[in-house]
């Protein structure tokens, strides 16, 4: 029978990919309490390293750096996708959407006065059944915003970054 644990709090720093048919090993700490984080290292079966393609590029450096061989070929072919970055704000302000609320629609574009940036703001109320329901006022989701929404309304505030998937990745 198969050992299957997870370590849903820990912070993973290294992969090391198997070496001349081992088995590959990550190091990873967690705990984090009064005493501090506990770090760990063990060698795996298999590892699968499910994150965005910057993050798996940090975890097999040390590795990458240390090998000329298969190592170094994956961690250069993770370095060929460029990444874009995000700003997504959960928010009430509703000074985001068009002045008349007959002209607000899911999705509403905004465009920087010199065409060089925009923004889209979803009103979530909208487009999901179970939010208009269950909110008495509207809840809107902008992504990269030209304008600011007051900080008061601001539910949430996250930045994340996804690959950008073309012919040179």
């Amino acid at each position: 029978s198969r050992r299957i644990s997870a370590d849903l709090g820990a912070t993973v720093r290294e992969v090391r990919p198997s070496q001349a048919g081992g088995r590959p090993h990550v190091e990873w700490s967690s705990g984090g309490g009064a005493d501090g984080a506990t770090s760990h290292r063990e060698a795996f079966d298999e590892v699968v390293v499910a994150t965005q393609v910057s993050a798996a590029r940090r975890l097999l450096r040390p590795a990458a750096e240390a090998s000329e061989g298969a190592d170094r070929e994956v961690y250069d072919a993770l370095g060929s996708f460029r990444c874009e970055r995000f700003r997504v704000l959960l928010h009430t302000d509703a000074s985001l959407m068009p002045a008349r609320r007959r002209d607000w629609s899911p999705l509403n574009l905004v465009v920087s006065p010199t065409g060089s940036a925009a923004s889209v703001t979803v009103w979530m109320n909208a487009i999901d059944e179970k939010l208009r329901q269950s909110l008495s006022a509207p809840v809107f989701q902008t992504w990269n915003p030209v304008t600011e929404p007051r900080p008061e309304a601001v539910e949430a505030d996250v930045a994340f970054e996804r690959p950008i998937v073309d012919p040179a990745a």
